[in-house]
């Protein structure tokens, strides 16, 4: 009696499962870190935002006052630019008039804060409710519901 010897091998419909589970993995990576990635950027931008308050009270004990604090302050332009490179937009305001408030708000990327805000009170908190562009003209954070 003669045996024949067959060659152990993967069949096509083997070598496709493997290729399907293995695109499907990598794109599970690569979604997790995109959204890293994006909650790095949120958090570069939140701190830039932050070290404009302490921007601001050094330039109230250097100047008694908050008047041109967003034009003027050589850190308010670091931090602004910082931000834009991250390609979102970042909006400094201030009480020109008599200097008693600024604002400043940045958009992020998280899909439900959108915005953060910080002023010259101390807050600094996600700001659903107000959009940062040109027509942002406040001078304090408002109370979003």
């Amino acid at each position: 009696m003669k045996y024949k010897i067959r060659a152990k091998s993967f069949t096509l419909i083997e070598i496709l499962v493997v290729i399907a589970i293995v695109g499907l993995l990598s794109l599970i990576v690569f979604v997790s870190l995109n959204r890293a990635r994006n909650k790095s950027k949120d958090a570069t931008i939140i701190a830039n935002l932050g070290s404009l308050k302490v921007a601001g009270e050094l330039y109230a004990d250097d100047f008694g006052n908050f008047k041109d604090f967003c034009g003027a302050d050589l850190d308010v332009v670091r931090a602004i630019d910082e931000i834009e490179k991250l390609e979102k937009t970042a909006i400094c305001r201030s009480d020109d008039v008599d200097g008693e408030e600024w604002a400043a708000c940045a958009s992020v990327y998280d899909s439900i804060a959108k915005n953060w805000c910080v002023d010259s009170r101390g807050t600094s908190k996600a700001m659903p409710c107000v959009t940062c562009d040109a027509t942002f003209s406040l001078t304090s954070c408002p109370n979003c519901p």
